[in-house]
């Protein structure tokens, strides 16, 4: 080969690859492509089996649903019934207790009442034995005040007697002596 059948051999390669080239990238996107499609048929196969499973998961829900909103009104039911039956309770405990207390109350009353009246009794009682007392000391005191006064005068009356008897006796004794 000559230089120019080497020079047109290489330029008609060259032109050759100036058109192959574009060809290798799309063939290179092509795989690409093809590849994402593989890869979405994949997903693609997989959601539908999500799917078909969601779908039944959502049929037995939905068939199992009337069955549990029937427990719920039950237990809700069951509740109020709770609540009310409490509530009642409650009402009759706090009467109780209310009862209690006015019973309690009436009774302390009664007994502070009847504290009272015999607090009373037994202070009018002292009062009087104390007036007794009082009397009778100031009427032993009186008696004692007299019996003195009777006393002193009876010492006096002894006294003047004595002092008689002796002005008497000094006269005797002066006139044996005499």
């Amino acid at each position: 080969m000559d230089k120019n059948q080497i020079d047109q051999a290489r330029q008609q390669a060259s032109q050759i690859a100036q058109v192959l080239t574009p060809l290798l990238h799309a063939l290179t996107s092509a795989t690409d492509v093809l590849s994402v499609a593989s890869n979405a048929e994949k997903y693609k196969t997989a959601l539908l089996r999500d799917v078909a499973d969601l779908k039944v998961k959502s049929d037995t829900l939905r068939a199992e649903l009337p069955a549990l909103q029937e427990k719920v009104a039950s237990a809700v039911a069951a509740a109020e019934s709770a609540e009310r039956a409490a509530q009642t309770r409650v009402t009759a405990a706090q009467q109780a207790a209310d009862e209690m207390v006015t019973q309690v109350e009436q009774a302390a009353a009664a007994r502070a009442a009847a504290a009272g009246s015999a607090a009373a009794t037994q202070e009018a009682s002292f009062a009087s034995q104390v007036r007794e007392a009082q009397q009778a000391h100031d009427g032993v005191m009186a008696t004692l005040f007299s019996k003195e006064q009777e006393a002193s005068e009876a010492a006096a009356a002894a006294a003047a007697k004595v002092a008689k008897l002796r002005a008497q006796a000094e006269k005797l004794a002066a006139a044996l002596a005499g």
